[in-house]
């Protein structure tokens, strides 16, 4: 057996060698295109048609056609240029894509061959960033991000070109020192899947004399009176019936929590109903709140009708009927100047500020108006039962005693008068 010392050297040696080769480190190796220019490749976002819009799963449904235009010579590099072009945000995959056969094209200046070709990608768009805290008095943006994909980036540099009937708008680089094509705006006009939509906008994002992506957006304005006739009639007739319940007599007292109890029920299920069809996660939208307010609305109304039957209970109808009028009309002006300060606040691009403050002044004056007409009520209904009782006025509430047969008996406040020869008679009433 090797002595210690000697173990320990050739240890040492195995260290150190391998040290020297860490130090070493890999070799250096590169790659680069050797006898090739880089080229332009001209890209022309063509949007065609809006086949659907979901806001629960943020993606909007639609044709997305890319028109390109490159030099046939890069054709040698490329298998296939139409696929070193991506959209970012495409969630359909390969399924919905389609390729266009290329056609050659000859320019007229340089002599220069070029292909085209056009790629359309069909199916749903994933979209970012949506605020629904106005829906439904909200606007949306949509957007379509195009990169080039790599290696794509060292062969071609990506150019924003626009279709016939465009505005185009030139912009200068000052690295470069050359003119480009910044901004391609193509007017739209026309209403799909709920929304207004005005323009097809893209825009190229440049940094240090280079095209990082070009970005298209779709600017709309969301129908409200398709989602009004959808879900605020149903729920203004809902409310109104819990409101005007309280119009019944307070002996009525199951006719009257049954209609509070079915605009409660109507109203969750619409509530539910919208809940499902935008996001679950993000700030309340004002649809969402006002069904909210909704339901406590109704749930104050049911309170209501309790405290009316307390106060009927205790031989006190004049407060009971205070409470009706306090119901249906001082809850109801609050509840509307509640509605209307929220949509006030969100300061919603659909909704002006001028409309909203008209809002909030009528409701103020309702709510000032009715205030007022029920202490009115009230003291009237005080003074009137204060008179009655003075005076003697009140009807008797005493049924007439049963007779026997043969005696005449008058009913009390009845009198029934005949016309004989002009002559008024007193008529007794026999059983």
């Amino acid at each position: 057996m090797a002595p210690l010392r000697w173990q320990l050297a050739a240890l040492l040696l195995l260290l150190l060698a391998g040290l020297g080769v860490d130090s070493a480190g890999p070799p250096q190796s590169g790659f680069e295109l050797r006898g090739h220019k880089e080229s332009h490749l001209f890209v022309t976002p063509i949007w065609q048609a809006f086949l659907g819009f979901n806001d629960a799963r943020k993606m909007v449904e639609g044709k997305l056609a890319i028109s390109m235009l490159y030099n046939e010579d890069t054709e040698a590099m490329v298998s296939d240029v139409r696929n070193l072009v991506q959209v970012v945000n495409y969630a359909s995959g390969s399924s919905g894509q389609t390729n266009i056969g290329a056609v050659t094209l000859h320019a007229t200046g340089d002599n220069e061959t070029h292909k085209s070709t056009t790629t359309i990608y069909s199916g749903n768009f994933l979209q970012n960033g949506f605020d629904m805290t106005c829906y439904p008095f909200d606007e949306k943006i949509v957007t379509f991000e195009m990169k080039l994909v790599p290696p794509g980036d060292i062969i071609f540099e990506l150019d924003l070109s626009c279709t016939t009937g465009s505005e185009s708008e030139q912009s200068f680089d000052p690295v470069l020192k050359v003119n480009f094509t910044s901004q391609c705006t193509t007017p739209i006009n026309h209403t799909r899947v709920g929304f207004y939509w005005s323009a097809f906008q893209c825009k190229t994002m440049r940094a240090q004399g280079s095209t990082e992506s070009i970005v298209c957006e779709i600017k709309g304005e969301r129908d409200t009176l398709a989602l009004f006739k959808l879900y605020m009639v149903p729920s203004i007739i809902y409310s109104a019936m819990g409101f005007a319940s309280f119009y019944m007599p307070v002996e009525m007292s199951m006719p009257r929590v049954a209609t509070t109890m079915l605009a409660l029920l109507s109203l969750s299920s619409l509530r539910v109903q919208l809940t499902n069809s935008i996001p679950s996660s993000g700030a309340m939208s004002f649809m969402e709140e006002y069904f909210l307010l909704s339901i406590f609305a109704m749930y104050f109304n049911l309170v209501g009708h309790i405290v009316s039957f307390y106060f009927q209970k205790l031989k006190r109808p004049d407060l009971a009927h205070f409470v009706d009028n306090f119901s249906r009309t001082v809850c109801l002006s609050i509840f509307l100047i509640v509605l209307a300060c929220r949509l006030y606040v969100r300061d919603c691009p659909n909704m002006p500020q001028e409309q909203a403050s008209l809002f909030v002044s009528a409701s103020v004056i309702c709510l000032v108006a009715s205030t007022l007409y029920s202490i009115h009520r009230y003291r009237f209904a005080v003074a009137a039962a204060v008179l009655a009782a003075v005076e003697g006025l009140r009807p008797s509430t005493k049924e007439p005693q049963a007779g026997t047969v043969g005696e005449s008996v008058v009913l009390p406040h009845t009198e029934a008068r005949c016309n004989d020869n002009n002559h008024n008679k007193m008529a007794t009433i026999s059983i």
